[in-house]
C-alpha cells in the first residue's frame, strides 16, 4: 500500500545530478537510531566505537540503495554529548546529532517548520514521531516499510 504512493512521488533515476522531481522534491527525515536498531545493526551493549561503525554502515547502506532518488536527513540522539556538532554530509545524506535533546525532539521541530509537508516522509517506528507527522500533515513510513521500499 505505501509502495504505490511513494513510487508515485519518487521515481528511480540513474542521473547522478540528483533526484528526479515529480511535483515537489521528496525529502526523507529519518530517526537514525530507530532505523539502526530496526535493521539489527545496533544493540544496547555496544561500545561508542561500535556505534560509530554501525552509524557509518547505516549511512553507506542508505546511500548505496538510495541512488540519488531523494533528499535524506538522518537525525541521531546526542543528548549526552559534551558539545554540539555541526550538521555534516555523508555521501549526499545530511547527518545531524540532536545535542541536548532527543532525535524525536529535533524531528518534531523540523516537521513543525516544514514549508512543504506533502514532500516530507518521516521514517521511524516511534509513536511520538508518527503522531507528529499526522499533526504536521507529513507522510510517515515505519522502518520496515522504508527498508522494503529502499530495497525495491
Amino acid at each position: 500500500m505505501f509502495h504505490r504512493w511513494i513510487v508515485g512521488i519518487v521515481r528511480r533515476t540513474d542521473d547522478a545530478t540528483g533526484p528526479e522531481k515529480v511535483g515537489a522534491t521528496v525529502s526523507f527525515l529519518i530517526d537514525g537510531y530507530n532505523l539502526l536498531y530496526a535493521l539489527g545493526l545496533a544493540t544496547p551493549v555496544m561500545t561508542a566505537a561500535q556505534f560509530d561503525r554501525a552509524r557509518l554502515r547505516l549511512l553507506d547502506w542508505i546511500a548505496d540503495h538510495l541512488n540519488n532518488r531523494a533528499l535524506v536527513r538522518i537525525v541521531f540522539d546526542a543528548q549526552n554529548a559534551a558539545q554540539p556538532t555541526l550538521e555534516s554530509l555523508h555521501r549526499g545524506i545530511r547527518v545531524q546529532f540532536a545535542f541536548a535533546q532527543t532525535a524525536d525532539d529535533v524531528i518534531e521541530q523540523r516537521i513543525e517548520g516544514e514549508v512543504d509537508p506533502a514532500s516530507l516522509i518521516v521514517v521511524s517506528n516511534d509513536l511520538r514521531v508518527r503522531e507528529a507527522t499526522r499533526r504536521g500533515d507529513c507522510r510517515y513510513l515505519n522502518c520496515d516499510d522504508f527498508t522494503d521500499w529502499l530495497l525495491s
